[in-house]
């Protein structure tokens, strides 16, 4: 199944803050590099701190489809029909009337390349019945998977004072749904989405231009800054890098790009990925540092990983010409 293609659309409570006065070393963004396949460790700052997800939310979304799909609740062509709750979100959105609908397979492909607020809840709304129990069934789902640090309010990433996550609950879920679902792996790295003569880029900006970047999701919100779970792979190595309140998604990709690159320049052992978190607790707001835009705690160096790799300067030397550089 191709997704470059036209799609053809048928009728059918939380303190604002949890650091008002820390000291500035404690203040860091949250960072992570995980190998998808063994589960270690590789780099890691502040990845147990509190966060609000914004649309990272919407890979619990996905990996919720798939497992429906999986257990014969759903199919990839059943009709996603646009409820009137869901065509009235705020953008990110397709903008579809209330009533009309599209295939589930589609949806998720909008979903994941455009982060589409309105068919993402059209989405929850199918598979689990309403939205309240498709938010429920997130929160078990989250349970199971060990996410300690995460609590769903909305299977969009809208903001929501309740809805948090950590870097490292991410990453366990981002790890789950490329071991589990693989056959769907696809639909997280479309570079471009013709729908019905409307263009849709993803908006992870590594996407076709970082060497093997194969998905997964960004988010936005203010409160969150600008968040990426991103994944590459190279020789057949799958790395997982999670980044946090970026002041611009610019920045995001350097930030993302730079772990990735580490990563795979690196063969150093690391500790097994787990929730440190005890249970999910008030997330950093960002709106205080203008989203995230004069935040003085953000970073895009890799310091653990500098012994082993290679100047900043190099380039690897199996770097493709179309390899936009970070």
């Amino acid at each position: 199944m191709s997704f470059h293609r036209s799609i053809i659309v048928g009728a059918a409570a939380f303190a604002a803050s949890c650091l008002l006065a820390v000291p500035s070393h404690l203040q860091a963004s949250p960072r992570l590099l995980v190998d998808a396949a063994t589960g270690e460790v590789l780099f890691a700052e502040d990845a147990g701190k509190s966060w609000h997800p914004a649309s990272l939310t919407k890979l619990m979304t996905a990996s919720l489809a798939f497992k429906a799909m999986r257990e014969g609740r759903t199919s990839p062509a059943d009709p996603v029909i646009m409820t009137a709750s869901a065509a009235a979100l705020p953008p990110s959105k397709l903008g579809l009337p209330a009533g009309s609908g599209l295939r589930l397979y589609d949806a998720l492909a909008i979903m994941l390349t455009r982060s589409m607020n309105d068919v993402a809840a059209a989405i929850g709304e199918h598979v689990g019945g309403s939205e309240k129990l498709f938010i429920d069934e997130m929160n078990r789902e989250a349970s199971r998977l060990g996410m300690r640090g995460t609590r769903f309010g909305n299977p969009t990433g809208l903001p929501d004072e309740h809805q948090v996550t950590t870097a490292e609950d991410l990453a366990i879920l981002a790890r789950h749904i490329i071991l589990n679902y693989p056959e769907h792996l696809r639909l997280f790295g479309i570079p471009e989405l013709d729908v019905a003569g409307r263009k849709l880029r993803n908006t992870n900006g590594l996407v076709g231009h970082f060497e093997g970047s194969d998905g997964m999701k960004t988010g936005y919100i203010c409160s969150s800054g600008f968040n990426v779970v991103s994944t590459a792979t190279r020789n057949g190595r799958r790395l997982i890098a999670v980044v946090l309140g970026a002041p611009d998604s610019r920045t995001r990709e350097k930030a993302a790009s730079k772990l990735l690159q580490a990563g795979f320049a690196s063969a150093q052992p690391g500790k097994p990925l787990s929730s440190s978190a005890t249970a999910p607790s008030m997330a950093t707001n960002m709106k205080k540092w203008k989203c995230g835009k004069t935040f003085p705690g953000f970073r895009t160096d890799v310091p653990s990983l500098t012994a082993s790799i290679a100047p900043a300067s190099e380039e690897p030397q199996h770097a493709a010409s179309r390899v936009r550089r970070f």
